[in-house]
């Protein structure tokens, strides 16, 4: 049996746009296949998570403007280089 932990590793390697076999472990549906499904997940992530950092530095969201600052999001994935165990994006 595949571990909870080694699952959570695979879908984090997957967002951050590692090696993962993510997709291994979903199943498709009769209308939407385990990549798309995995697509639709690993968006509405980063889109929570842009949200989120968006609300606390609303200001620098504001100065900077929507382009630059989604640049400045596809950053910030990309560092990303282990999952956090902190519950608040402020810690």
């Amino acid at each position: 049996m595949f571990e909870l932990r080694q699952l959570q590793q695979s879908f984090f390697n997957h967002l951050v746009g590692s090696a993962s076999d993510a997709v291994n472990h979903i199943k498709s549906t009769i209308d939407t296949s385990a990549e798309e499904r995995l697509h639709i997940y690993a968006s509405g992530y980063r889109m929570r998570l842009k949200e989120a950092i968006s609300n606390d530095y609303e200001r620098l969201h504001g100065y900077l403007g929507d382009e630059l600052f989604d640049q400045l999001m596809g950053w910030v994935y990309r560092q990303v280089s282990f999952p956090t165990y902190k519950y608040s994006i402020l810690q």
